[in-house]
Formats: C-alpha cells, sequence, structure tokens
C-alpha cells in the first residue's frame, strides 16, 4: 500500500514540477 502511494506522489510531484515551468 504505501508503495503505491509513494510511486503516485513521486509522479504527481514530477508532473506538478513539469506544469510549473511552462
Amino acid at each position: 500500500m504505501g508503495r503505491h502511494i509513494r510511486l503516485a506522489l513521486k509522479r504527481l510531484k514530477e508532473e506538478m514540477e513539469v506544469l510549473s515551468h511552462e
């Protein structure tokens, strides 16, 4: 369970960074 959340948070963080760069 923790693994899934961690992976989801990691992807979300990366997407947020990409969005904030544009």
